[in-house]
């Protein structure tokens, strides 16, 4: 960098400082404040963590309800016009099922 000759004086360095720096007619680059260097980088959708209710999901009711009645309807001979009847069924079983698994477990334990 080329040195700027001043006269010794205080008025002369803070002169030849500011032409060097280019300040007073220069474009000045805005710096980032300290909060911004220090934020973390937004997460990308994509790498976020699925809901958790996404990782527990299993088959709806609906679906169990299908599969049984299928299930039933082969069982049965694969005889035409028992639908409703197979549904029905499979929707009976399905909510029992659903009932007892979501019935609280009885513990041996005696209560005072």
């Amino acid at each position: 960098m080329a040195s700027i000759p001043h006269d010794g004086s205080a008025a002369g360095k803070r002169s030849a400082t500011a032409k060097r720096s280019g300040a007073g007619g220069g474009a000045r680059v805005a710096r980032p404040a300290p909060a911004e260097l220090l934020a973390a980088p937004a997460v990308p959708e994509l790498l976020a963590a699925p809901p958790e209710t996404g990782l527990l999901a299993g088959p709806s009711r609906e679906d169990l309800i299908r599969r049984r009645a299928y299930a039933l309807y082969e069982r049965n001979g694969c005889v035409e016009g028992r639908a409703m009847d197979d549904w029905l069924t499979a929707e009976a079983e399905v909510g029992s099922s659903m009932l007892e698994a979501s019935a609280p477990v009885e513990s041996d334990a005696v209560t005072a």
